[in-house]
């Protein structure tokens, strides 16, 4: 009976399974029970697995792609920027009559400072020879000569100097040889005179014995002598004449000559940041043996040498003495003189002036003065700012007058950071 009990309380499921096979004994009652499991729970993603991909709106996209623009757009106008100024320098002109400097070799005293320059050439002229005549020509030079005694040495007029070639030199006049000191030998440097006729006596820089002091041993080795330039001037040969009149006249076409080429020399010959003037040299002229015509006639050639010697003066001390003298607003280590060449330079002094160490300069002629500008200065000061801050920079550039500006593209705003892409024009230059 327990069974009955049992199967009323609980409720039947039967299937096709359940039904008893025939032919088979069977229980009476047969009960079957289905067990139900506990409820599953809801499926849970473990942590690590990836969310699934989300859809992007169409405004996302839209965002992206106006950032996107607006990146390309912003990094090809910074390449692609450039920018010109365009600048004018305050200058200020003078009308002057005369200003006056002094020129030294050394500027700590003087206004500005100098150096001398020589050069010298040779021009030949043709002309009809009457003759022959014999030339002949001591060679000359200068040395130094060296005493390496205790005592002062005394050398008499007419003195001998002997090479290694055995070639004799004489002084011209007798000279005394200051003795040694801590620092080394005492020393003279005079000039000397072959002792005969002839090229053979135009010889290189060397050394110089004095045959006289031979019998000393003592000073023959300690007073000695020592020359840097070559000996010149030796000559002894024969040369084709030409009447007086007609040298005269060759020696006048000759010096005509020479001046012009000296000073288109000297011209080309200044070395950089000096200036030239040729009222500041002078041109000595010499008589050369004339020289034979290569063909059979009775031709000459009548030559001439030009030595031009003169002061050059440091352009920049110079223009800065001259801004000094006139009093101007403008920065006198800063400004440049327009056509400075062309300015009439005068000395006081006469004579060979190349030789002298302080000289009295008048300048005449209209002077303009020009301010000088730091482009890189001026590149550093705009560069990333826009355009707008360009007047109040320039403001702190006294220097100049006036400015314009463009840049490229069109809609950029402001200069590029790069001051390789800023170009300077300076219409003062």
């Amino acid at each position: 009976m327990m069974k009955r009990v049992l199967q009323d309380v609980v409720e039947q499921k039967r299937s096709i399974r359940e039904i008893p096979i025939k032919g088979k004994k069977t229980a009476d009652y047969v009960e079957t029970f289905k067990i139900e499991s506990e409820p599953k729970e809801a499926y849970r993603r473990p942590v690590f697995e990836a969310e699934p991909p989300r859809k992007i709106t169409r405004y996302v996209l839209w965002g992206i792609g106006v950032v996107a623009v607006f990146l390309v757009f912003y990094f090809a106008t910074d390449i692609l920027a450039r920018a010109t100024l365009t600048i004018t320098p305050y200058a200020k002109s003078y009308d002057q009559s005369t200003l006056s400097l002094v020129a030294k070799k050394s500027v700590k005293t003087g206004d500005v400072s100098f150096d001398t320059l020589t050069l010298e050439d040779t021009v030949y002229v043709e002309s009809t020879s009457t003759g022959e005549k014999l030339l002949q020509e001591k060679a000359s030079g200068t040395i130094t000569v060296y005493n390496d005694l205790t005592t002062a040495q005394s050398l008499v007029k007419n003195t001998r100097f002997e090479s290694p070639t055995g070639k004799i030199f004489r002084i011209p006049t007798g000279i005394t040889i200051p003795k040694k000191t801590v620092t080394g030998p005492g020393s003279i440097t005079v000039k000397v005179t072959a002792d005969d006729f002839g090229p053979e006596y135009n010889i290189e820089p060397g050394n110089f014995t004095i045959p006289g002091f031979k019998t000393s041993p003592d000073k023959y080795q300690k007073v000695y002598a020592k020359s840097t330039a070559p000996m010149k001037g030796g000559i002894n040969t024969k040369s084709p004449t030409a009447s007086k009149e007609d040298v005269e006249r060759a020696s006048i076409t000759a010096q005509a000559t020479l001046k012009t080429r000296l000073n288109e020399k000297m011209t080309k010959s200044i070395p950089q940041g000096y200036v030239f003037y040729p009222s500041l040299s002078g041109i000595e002229y010499e008589d050369v043996p004339n020289k034979p015509s290569t063909e059979a006639n009775n031709k000459v050639f009548i030559g001439q040498k030009g030595i031009i010697s003169g002061v050059i003066l440091n352009e920049k001390e110079l223009t800065s003495a001259i801004a000094r003298k006139l009093q101007t607003p403008l920065d006198p280590g800063s400004v440049k003189i327009a056509d400075l060449e062309d300015l009439q330079i005068t000395v006081l002094e006469t004579g060979a002036i190349w030789k002298r160490d302080t000289l009295n300069l008048g300048v005449r002629g209209k002077i303009t003065l020009i301010s000088t500008i730091s482009e890189e200065k001026i590149k550093q000061a705009i560069k990333g700012k826009s355009e707008g801050d360009l007047e109040p920079i320039i403001k702190d550039f006294p220097e100049i007058a006036k400015v314009t500006s463009s840049i490229s593209p069109i809609w950029k705003m402001s200069f590029p950071s790069n001051i390789s892409k800023i170009n300077i024009i300076n219409s003062g230059n």
